[in-house]
């Protein structure tokens, strides 16, 4: 069924607008303007033209209403993310977003990383074709080049957040990382596996030596062995965090690097309460306090 409105538009020009529906809820409007020296009854004759032509095309399924057209775009658009490569996804989608929930210097990171091993490795693979045995062997062939267990296990943890976001966003039907296990260390690292702190006699040498060297190594490291504060935290320190009075410490920021930008301010990653004397989880001998 065809509705007809007259109206004049901004030219001053009188034009049809014919709107048709069909089944379905299908509807469709387009403007018709005849030609001027067209007589009224002409006009009237070439309009219902128009109309019925305009109905059956829409019946025949010839004319795309704007609502079909939307759907198309959107499935065209979700095929084409479908054939996206792991570099193409990890470029546009996964870098992006960890930009705005990450801070710049994991963004680095995560970037070097891709860019270092995984592109060279997968980032060809279309995500649907990429599976559990691909990243398994990829993770097996970077253990065994000598990488450590913590650097295999920030890999694993990266393509595993990838491809769960991919997952999550529709763009993969299953996720290739159900059928990774997590690595585990090498035997050799397992056999040579000890305690990650220095013993007393090698920090009471390590304070030893820096003797010789300018005061603020020597604050640097003092203050590092003293209260077990990372490095990023100690180098963002400021006057107004110390209090000589109380003898305290207080991390208030923590500061990075990339090569890009140098050095970068952030937060610390817990809230630190004030470090007073000896860090709690080391008693150093009295002799190197």
């Amino acid at each position: 069924m065809a509705t007809v409105e007259k109206i004049v538009n901004k030219s001053g020009e009188t034009v049809y607008k014919v709107s048709v529906t069909s089944g379905r809820s299908r509807r469709i409007k387009k403007t018709w303007k005849p030609n001027p020296a067209w007589s009224r009854r002409t006009t009237e004759r070439e309009l219902a033209k128009f109309a019925a032509q305009l109905e059956n095309d829409l019946a025949a399924g010839q004319i795309v209403t704007r609502k079909e057209k939307a759907a198309l775009e959107a499935q065209r658009a979700a095929e084409e993310a479908k054939l996206l490569t792991v570099k193409q996804y990890g470029q546009g989608v996964f870098i992006p977003s960890k930009r705005i929930t990450a801070s710049e210097k994991t963004v680095y990171s995560y970037k070097w990383t891709f860019e270092k091993y995984i592109n060279p490795a997968l980032g060809d693979l279309r995500l649907q074709d990429v599976t559990g045995a691909q990243i398994t062997a990829f993770l097996l062939d970077y253990q065994a080049t000598g990488a450590a267990h913590s650097s295999v296990v920030r890999l694993y943890a990266i393509l595993n957040s990838f491809f769960k976001m991919a997952y999550m966003d529709g763009t993969v039907g299953t996720n290739p990382m159900d059928r990774v296990q997590r690595p585990t260390p090498r035997k050799d690292e397992l056999q040579r596996q000890g305690p990650e702190a220095y013993t007393e006699e090698q920090l009471a040498y390590i304070l030893d030596c820096l003797k010789g060297e300018p005061l603020k190594w020597r604050a640097y490291i003092s203050l590092l062995c003293e209260t077990g504060l990372r490095r990023g935290e100690c180098l963002a320190l400021q006057w107004n965090n110390i209090d000589f009075q109380a003898l305290e410490v207080t991390v208030a920021a923590t500061l990075g690097y990339t090569p890009e930008r140098g050095g970068l301010p952030g937060h610390p990653k817990v809230k630190q309460e004030p470090h007073r004397g000896h860090h709690p989880r080391h008693r150093w001998p009295s002799a190197t306090a």
